[in-house]
């Protein structure tokens, strides 16, 4: 029975649902008829083109889907190539990483070969890194320098391959911003610089290479260099900080200095000057001794105390100078020329028309000028103010000795001159 009563519960439903669809179909007509109707009231095929129009519609979405498919599995496999670069680049880092703490391990090795093969990947790192690595390797590559190229070292222990091979990567490479960088207390003797470019490096209290050609030293601090005979030719130092530095022995040829704000007790010593330009702004308590200019100019300078002495001048140019409690002793002047500028309580003692020293011989110079009363016939003034205050003296022998005696002091002791090692074979061979 109950079996029986399910079968009948079921024939209903079917025929309820039959119905109900067949009123929709119905219905769906009757709305069909008035939707097309309503489309197209003109047209006697608007059932027609009303399917067509669906057909349209139908299609247009399947397209959309298509294409929201089609972004999907994109979407997909951009996700799956980023997974993959980023793996890739995982594992780039950790092979640079092996090869950084291998090279930086190269470089406390003892054997050269190996130390050069430690600079060479830190290069390559670099090379191929520049965004990431450049300064990073730049700064290990110069804290190197300042390490083993350090002035407390003598010449002959500074390892010149590695050091040169250092500064040739820094400096002729375009891998490094070498602007700023610090080479200061740094005994670069026997390194190379030659057709460079140096823009606010700092190299205080550096020894400069023996040799120095075409190089340009823009707003650099060399304070307190000890130069000792070394030669610089066709080299431009603009506006760069030579407070408290010494020259000693120097050769400068096609030099200029230029821009300086103010210089500040600087000395030249034993030095040869030919065609050199300086055109600073102001020199105070400067010092050229035993020194030698040819076919100089001295253009725009203000000195206040500075000091001449046993130095000669041949066709040198003083342009525009002012001249402020300052000493010409024991100096020789040959076609020497003041153009324009003044000069304030100036003295000039014992020169004469001398234009050619040898270096080192200060003793000489001074014991001949002693009481030599001057011979200033080679050196005129054009347009120089020179006030009632100048003075035209005789260097007397107690003056003469003390001079020598501070001389001397500065460069067999400073210097060292007989025994210092700092300076390499160069030192004693010129």
């Amino acid at each position: 029975m109950n079996l029986f009563f399910k079968k009948l519960l079921n024939l209903q439903v079917i025929i309820i649902t039959a119905l109900i669809i067949i009123l929709l179909y119905i219905n769906g007509i009757v709305w069909f008829e008035v939707f097309a109707n309503w489309l197209f009231p003109a047209n006697e095929n608007r059932n027609g083109e009303l399917i067509k129009l669906l057909f349209s519609i139908m299609g247009g979405v399947a397209i959309l889907i298509g294409l929201y498919m089609s972004y999907r599995r994109v979407l997909a496999f951009e996700k799956n190539v980023l997974k993959q670069n980023d793996q890739i680049e995982i594992s780039r880092k950790a092979q640079i990483n092996e090869q950084f703490k291998n090279a930086i391990e190269h470089l406390g090795n003892e054997k050269e070969p190996v130390i050069l093969g430690g600079i060479a990947e830190l290069h390559q790192i670099a090379f191929g890194n520049k965004e990431e690595y450049s300064r990073v390797v730049l700064n290990i590559l110069i804290n190197y320098v300042r390490s083993e190229a350090n002035t407390q070292k003598n010449a002959e222990n500074i390892n010149k391959t590695v050091i040169q091979t250092i500064l040739d990567y820094v400096l002729y490479t375009d891998v490094y911003e070498t602007k700023g960088i610090d080479l200061s207390h740094c005994n670069l003797r026997s390194i190379n610089f030659d057709n460079s470019t140096f823009d606010q490096v700092n190299l205080s209290f550096s020894i400069l290479p023996f040799n120095s050609s075409d190089i340009t030293f823009t707003d650099c601090k060399l304070s307190k260099l000890e130069q000792n005979i070394s030669f610089f030719r066709n080299v431009q130092f603009y506006d760069c900080d030579l407070f408290g530095s010494y020259f000693n022995g120097v050769r400068f040829h096609n030099v200029l200095f230029s821009g300086i704000e103010k210089t500040v007790n600087f000395h030249f010593l034993n030095c040869k000057f030919q065609d050199i330009i300086f055109d600073y702004k102001a020199g105070f308590e400067n010092k050229f001794i035993a020194c030698e200019f040819k076919t100089s100019k001295f253009i725009n300078i203000e000195f206040l105390k500075a000091r001449f002495v046993g130095t000669s001048f041949y066709k040198v140019s003083f342009l525009n100078i002012s001249l402020s409690s300052c000493e010409f002793i024991a100096c020789g002047f040959n076609n020497t020329v003041f153009d324009k500028g003044e000069s304030f309580k100036v003295n000039i003692k014992s020169c004469d028309t001398e234009y050619e020293y040898f270096s080192f011989a200060l003793d000489r110079k001074m014991k001949e000028s002693i009481g030599i009363v001057s011979n200033l016939s080679g050196l005129k003034f054009k347009n120089h103010s020179k006030l009632k205050s100048d003075e035209t003296k005789i260097l007397e022998e107690i003056e003469a000795s003390k001079i020598l005696e501070k001389y001397n002091d500065i460069v067999l002791n400073k210097f060292k001159f007989k025994d210092n090692k700092k300076y390499g074979k160069e030192q004693t061979n010129n």
